[in-house]
């Protein structure tokens, strides 16, 4: 079988990169015989194979808008005997192809389209709407994603596929030399509560910080909050520097990633593990990368009930009653001053993120290709 993959745009670091890379790496891994094509922005030297069966096909062009036009005139040609295509990042191309299989994340831009630009909202509920429709079949992360696909586009559930995504192997215990090593090169004190993820109003962080701003007022933590991660620049969060200001917290909150203070994906976990939690606000997710990873890092989580948090995250995290200032400050008391609810988060979480494994996720997608196949 001959399957043709659409990777274009994983060069940056991110979540679309993480997801694409951690699933075609082991599937390229476990599957040396069928023949791949995988259309890349650049080289990628983790796709190599040892059986030979995998080709990269590296755009020639570098502009982002261009590159897709090029993909769109390119494609149904470079496909014309391939048996199935994969479209890895929602994106899909039109025209005469093989069946086409599309993996969508989530719909956060139609679930809360006052924080997207309009003209992302247009698109979803426009373009990527046919796209979905035209999809021999849809693969997504999560079942909540799935009901809003059925939802939003108005496709039967028997077109969509959940297939749990794993998590990263690095993401694991660390041992206090890491830890001290992290915490010294990015001046991290003894106690903090962490975040990671990017800084975008999705990700609900003013409200964290004025939960982290009430329980300093009653005097039940006396570490900071580092918050880990990129603004990003499509819908940046506006309001977080200000509110961070007007609390007086400049010196408590630590903006790791924010205006080039990166924290590397080497010593990320050794920054999650040694924090006393982990928080997690959002008001939307299609699956929930961040609260696994710290829950392998053996790192205790608090977070929301927003998307699919309470289906992915089950009862190893701390699930918030209502997502507000108050409630997530309360809990966030309760957890760092309980010593025994942390260890049984510890236990519960590391336990519970075992069944979240790439390897299975690979599988599971070879099994899509195989059933919708060109014969």
């Amino acid at each position: 079988m001959k399957i043709g993959i659409d990777a274009l745009g994983i060069v940056k670091s991110g979540g679309g990169r993480t997801a694409t890379v951690n699933l075609l790496r082991p599937l390229f891994e476990i599957d040396q015989k069928n023949e791949y094509l995988v259309a890349l922005s650049a080289y990628e030297p983790s796709f190599e194979s040892p059986a030979g069966n995998v080709h990269q096909w590296v755009m020639p062009v570098n502009n982002r808008f261009l590159k897709r036009i090029y993909a769109q005139a390119a494609f149904p040609w470079k496909m014309r005997d391939y048996q199935v295509v994969h479209f890895t990042k929602n994106l899909s191309l039109w025209g005469p192809m093989p069946p086409k299989i599309l993996t969508v994340y989530d719909l956060s831009m139609l679930r809360l389209p006052g924080i997207m630009p309009r003209s992302d909202y247009l698109y979803w509920r426009t373009f990527q709407k046919k796209a979905v429709q035209e999809a021999a079949c849809i693969i997504t992360i999560s079942k909540d994603a799935a009901k809003d696909i059925v939802h939003f586009y108005e496709v039967p559930e028997e077109k969509i596929r959940v297939i749990y995504p794993g998590i990263g192997t690095h993401f694991c215990l660390a041992d206090e030399q890491k830890i001290a090593q992290v915490r010294e090169k990015y001046g991290l004190p003894e106690r903090y509560l962490v975040h990671v993820g990017r800084i975008d109003p999705i990700k609900n962080l003013t409200t964290a910080v004025k939960a982290f701003a009430r329980l300093r007022e009653r005097g039940s933590f006396d570490g900071k909050l580092v918050l880990i991660g990129e603004v990003y620049k499509k819908t940046p969060d506006l309001n977080l520097v200000p509110t961070i200001e007007s609390l007086g917290l400049q010196n408590e909150v630590i903006l790791a990633g924010y205006a080039g203070n990166y924290v590397s994906d080497e010593d990320l976990p050794g920054v999650i593990a040694g924090a006393v939690a982990k928080i997690f606000p959002s008001l939307n997710e299609g699956f929930g990368f961040a609260p696994l990873e710290a829950m392998a890092c053996g790192t205790p989580v608090i977070a929301s009930r927003s998307g699919s948090l309470p289906e992915v995250l089950g009862d190893a995290a701390v699930l918030l009653e209502q997502n507000d200032v108050e409630t997530l400050a309360r809990e966030m008391e309760r957890v760092v001053n309980d010593a025994e609810l942390r260890a049984a988060l510890r236990a519960r979480g590391l336990a519970w993120v075992k069944r979240y494994n790439w390897y299975e996720n690979a599988r599971q997608t070879l099994t899509v290709y195989e059933a919708f196949a060109r014969k």
